[in-house]
């Protein structure tokens, strides 16, 4: 399978930062989605920031993922401080194979980062046919009124559903609740 030069090259820079084939693959596909929907804000340039934050090691890049399972439908995932490219793929894969098995599947997953666009991974369960939620916290970016420093994260929600023939996936960003749909 012949990868595209950009993505190959995205590939190389997080294997130098010692991410694996795979984990790398995985980081890139996401970022070059988030591109290619015009989502730029969470597409490649951001790459630097995750490089420096493995640099720093706020990243793991080499984590040992563990998935406890809490019943047929709910799973808890320790994502050992990873990219959180790693970390969501696992999750929403793990969600989905839980909801086609019984119907629902529900996963929380500790110990990640920035995992990029959420509508990223709510289109993966979406072309499965099936419905998703998708919640993360956020640093403080917003200050309450008259307060001096920022306390409230903007805490993303995302949902998507199938609609038929076209994709419907609604991203609400608090405390704001701006929404893109598209």
């Amino acid at each position: 399978m012949k990868i595209p030069i950009l993505k190959q090259q995205v590939i190389k820079i997080f294997q130098r930062f010692g991410l694996s084939r795979d984990h790398a693959l995985i980081s890139a596909n996401a970022l070059i989605n988030a591109e290619l929907v015009g989502a730029y804000g969470h597409g490649l340039s951001r790459l630097k920031m995750y490089c420096d934050r493995i640099s720093k090691k706020v990243i793991n890049p080499k984590p040992k993922l563990k998935v406890k399972k809490i019943s047929q439908s709910i799973s808890h995932i320790d994502a050992n401080n990873s990219i959180g490219f790693v970390a969501a793929n696992l999750g929403i894969k793990t969600a989905i194979k839980h909801a086609q098995r019984t119907g629902i599947g529900m996963v929380a997953v500790k110990g990640s980062s920035h995992y990029g666009l959420s509508g990223y991974y709510a289109e993966m369960a979406v072309k499965k046919n099936l419905i998703t939620m998708i919640y993360t916290n956020a640093p403080p970016a917003v200050a309450p009124h008259g307060a001096l420093k920022s306390l409230f994260g903007t805490n993303p929600i995302c949902f998507g559903t199938p609609t038929g023939s076209k994709l419907s996936l609604i991203h609400i960003s608090e405390p704001t609740r701006q929404a893109e749909i598209s």
